[in-house]
């Protein structure tokens, strides 16, 4: 099945978004969220690499799912000045 153009550049725009997004994350929850989301790594992997507790990875991972969702959020909304 072939995907248009605009499908094209509405993912590629997505994942532009979604890369500014993880850019504003502080280090320590954008390592867990990659580890955890992209990498597929379980919580306890993840805490053996980190050298810390799960449930520290566990409120790193919640902490970024958060804030990403926030800036996801505000990047879909249309600029209000407009």
């Amino acid at each position: 099945m072939s995907r248009t153009p605009d499908a094209e550049l509405t993912e590629a725009e997505w994942f532009r978004s979604l890369d500014k997004a993880l850019d504003a994350l502080p280090f320590a929850q954008k390592t867990v969220f990659v580890l955890a989301e992209i990498q597929e790594l379980s919580l306890e992997v993840i805490a053996r690499i980190e050298g810390v507790p799960v449930g520290t990875v566990k409120s790193r991972l919640g902490r970024a799912k958060e804030k990403l969702r926030s800036l996801l959020r505000t990047e879909e909304q249309p600029d209000a000045r407009s």
